[in-house]
C-alpha cells in the first residue's frame, strides 16, 4: 500500500477507523454511521468511507459487518502481536558408529599400461647429483 493512498489523520475515514477500533474492532456499517453522526445516506457512506478503508486493507467487509485488520491497528499506532511461524522442534542428534575406512572401495586398483613404471629406473638430477627413485 502506497503511503499517499492511506487516509490522512483527522479525515473522515481515519475517524471511522478510530471509532471502529474503539467499538472493539468490529461493528456494522449502520453502527459506525450512528457513532460518527453521519448525516448522509448509507450508500454514500459505504462508497466514500468504507470502500476507501477496504481498498487500503485497513478493514475487512463481510456483508454489512466491518472488522478492523492488523494493518488497521498498526496504522492507528496500536501494538499488534504478530504470531510468527512455530517450527517443529529439532530431533535428537544421531551419531553414526565409527567404521574403519575401506581403502579398497575408495581407491580401487587402476589399470596400468605396459611400460608406465619405466621412469623409476632412470635416476633424477638433484643438486648436480644423480638420485635414484624412492
Amino acid at each position: 500500500m502506497r503511503n499517499f493512498e492511506l487516509p490522512r489523520r483527522g479525515s473522515s475515514p481515519h475517524l471511522v477507523l478510530t471509532a471502529l477500533n474503539n467499538l472493539g474492532g468490529e461493528a456494522s456499517i449502520e453502527t459506525l454511521m450512528k457513532v460518527r453522526n453521519w448525516n448522509g445516506r448509507l450508500p454514500k457512506f459505504r462508497d466514500d468511507i468504507v470502500q476507501h478503508l477496504v481498498r487500503c486493507d485497513l478493514i475487512e467487509l463481510s456483508g454489512s459487518w466491518c472488522v478492523i485488520t492488523n494493518a488497521g491497528r498498526k496504522y492507528l499506532g496500536i501494538k499488534v502481536e504478530e504470531q510468527g511461524y512455530v517450527g517443529v522442534p529439532a530431533a535428537p542428534r544421531i551419531v553414526q558408529k565409527d567404521r574403519p575406512l575401506n581403502l579398497a572401495r575408495h581407491f580401487p586398483p587402476r589399470p596400468l599400461r605396459p611400460g608406465a613404471d619405466d621412469f623409476r629406473s632412470a635416476p633424477s638430477v638433484m643438486g648436480g647429483q644423480r638420485v635414484a627413485y624412492r
